[in-house]
């Protein structure tokens, strides 16, 4: 994983893991959160073994 975000750049915060995401009274969750600090912005990184399902 730490190699991953270094070919992201650098910048990156952790915040939370299994973040839980409300939209229309249905719950979602990221597996992971950071906060990209020069461009003031949230990434969300979910981790699936399966097809992936835009939800």
């Amino acid at each position: 994983m730490e190699s991953f975000l270094l070919e992201l750049g650098g910048g990156f915060s952790f915040m939370e893991r299994q973040k839980r995401i409300s939209v229309d009274d249905e719950d979602y969750y990221l597996d992971l959160l950071f906060y990209h600090r020069s461009l003031r912005r949230l990434v969300g990184i979910d981790l699936k073994l399966g097809k992936f399902k835009p939800e």
